[in-house]
């Protein structure tokens, strides 16, 4: 990617479309790295569950589990980019993670072994960690290094973007009667309404980043992060309360506007912060939540085969998500570095 020159895409050495500026050129890069990572290696998983556990032998608890590895994966990921010094290892690193989302996604189709799904899942998980914290870190340095802010909302949005392609192509090739293997063969996702409730998350979450970068010049980012978690927790409870087609719909909504938005604010912060080695430190925060993200999947779909719903699930997490909103309030309130960002978000919106 040769971030500190790059006058080309930073996920290849072709020449960029020389119409677009330096700028967006690195942000389109960004955007496509994402999509293919993130929306794609990584959440494609999500909205073919349900097919997969239709067509073959894997329950709910299997199926968490193999969330849990790909979470794994992701961590081994973020340890390995909080580890590296050399942006052009970290560059050769990025790279290498593009090959291998493409490498793990369509290895999800060869055979219904668990053991080969489960090999999958964690090197999509690490590649995932590519896009999302060697790319986010790669970016954020140029962004920062060439004097132009310092925002990761465009470069977040490939996620969503991933996500609706994806969930789009899937409705697409039900409609064709392709099976659970044809639709990763086609790197592409589940069946049923289901898609069109995935698709409506990528939908709202594609511009949504770019919007919460703007709340964030207005009100601060530490105010803009608590305003998105507690937005998140209602859509995360929402199907607990109600199973209407509307109030999954605002779910989806309400989830798909705020969850990368909260990713996308975290890592610009930590940018900030650190703008020497923004993927060091943003591997290491994701090393301090990572254990969460591995219990829970499992916990969830050992609770799910246990009751038959997923409503426990859901309360657990829009607590923890509450808890983490009040949390951050109190550190607004009385921490002079949280304040400082703030008053700088502020400021870059004068500037």
């Amino acid at each position: 990617m040769a971030m500190p020159s790059l006058p080309s895409s930073p996920s290849s050495g072709v020449p960029s479309p020389r119409f677009l500026s330096p700028r967006y050129r690195v942000l389109l890069a960004g955007v496509f790295s994402q999509l293919l990572c993130i929306g794609v290696a990584r959440f494609a998983y999500t909205p073919l569950l349900p097919m997969m556990q239709q067509q073959t032998w894997l329950s709910d608890a299997q199926g968490g589990w193999l969330a849990a590895l790909n979470y794994a994966g992701y961590m081994l990921g973020a340890l390995v980019a909080s580890s590296l010094h050399s942006i052009r290892l970290k560059d050769t690193l990025y790279r290498l993670t593009l090959l291998l989302a493409v490498f793990s996604t369509a290895g999800m189709a060869l055979a219904d072994s668990l053991w080969l799904w489960a090999a999958m899942r964690f090197v999509a998980g690490f590649s995932s960690s590519g896009a999302m914290l060697l790319a986010s870190g790669l970016i954020l340095h140029w962004l920062i290094s060439h004097g132009q802010r310092g925002e990761l909302g465009i470069h977040f949005a490939g996620v969503g973007l991933g996500m609706l392609l994806a969930a789009l192509v899937v409705e697409l090739m039900l409609r064709l009667a392709f099976d659970w293997q044809a639709q990763w063969w086609g790197f592409t996702l589940l069946a049923g309404a289901g898609n069109w409730t995935f698709a409506l998350v990528g939908l709202a979450a594609a511009p949504a980043v770019m919007v919460w970068d703007l709340l964030a010049r207005r009100i601060g980012y530490l105010a803009a992060l608590i305003a998105a978690m507690a937005l998140q927790v209602v859509g995360i409870v929402l199907p607990a309360l109600t199973d209407s087609l509307a109030g999954l719909l605002l779910s989806a909504v309400l989830y798909g506007g705020t969850f990368l938005g909260c990713v996308s604010l975290v890592l610009t912060m930590a940018g900030r912060l650190y703008p020497q080695s923004p993927a060091r430190m943003m591997g290491r925060m994701t090393l301090a939540y990572g254990s969460a993200q591995i219990i829970a999947p499992a916990l969830t779909g050992m609770l799910a085969e246990a009751t038959g719903h997923y409503d426990i699930g859901l309360w657990l997490a829009g607590g923890f998500v509450a808890l983490g909103a009040v949390l951050l309030a109190w550190l607004r309130a009385v921490d002079q570095t949280a304040q400082r960002l703030d008053a700088e978000a502020k400021a870059s919106r004068a500037g």
